[in-house]
């Protein structure tokens, strides 16, 4: 065998096993340093905004990083404040339109089976009572067969 396909090999089985590893090992240690996780990609997506103070407004660094932490938080506050005005309003809106729109669909259900369900049933009803006896017999037993099979194929009987 060739020996560098052989040293290829075993450095990407080295490689692949390495990514894994350290994949793993992200994932288990993640569980614990989660907050530091948090607190770093913010440190980071605040550090252009630190910067901006620090350089234009030609404040101290400690003081830009107080500024800025106070404006994100007056950002994610009317953020929250607006989501939750925002589902409020939804739901009023949900309470006043829903019942209507459930009316009307009640209505629409009861003119279904008043005019068209419960006419049929009549007329198939008819059309039962008016075979003799034997086909009325026929026709049940078949129905009958018919609901105990599918009640064998579902497991039901």
């Amino acid at each position: 065998m060739n020996l560098v396909y052989l040293h290829r090999t075993l450095r990407f089985i080295f490689v692949i096993g390495t990514v894994v590893a350290g994949a793993l090992a992200l994932f288990y240690v993640s569980k614990v340093t989660y907050p530091f996780i948090i607190g770093f990609l913010i440190a980071f997506m605040m550090n252009p905004l630190v910067n901006l103070f620090q350089t234009r407004a030609k404040m101290p660094r400690s003081l830009a990083v107080l500024i800025s932490l106070v404006l994100i938080m007056l950002v994610f506050a009317g953020l929250i404040t607006l989501l939750v005005v925002e589902i409020a309003s939804g739901a009023e809106y949900l309470a006043k339109v829903v019942p209507e729109h459930l009316v009307t669909l009640i209505d629409y259900i009861e003119h279904l089976f008043a005019a068209q369900l419960i006419p049929l049933y009549n007329q198939l009803t008819g059309m039962f009572q008016s075979l003799e006896s034997g086909q009325q017999d026929t026709i049940m037993d078949n129905i009958q067969n018919v609901g105990a099979l599918s009640g064998q194929r579902q497991g039901i009987l």
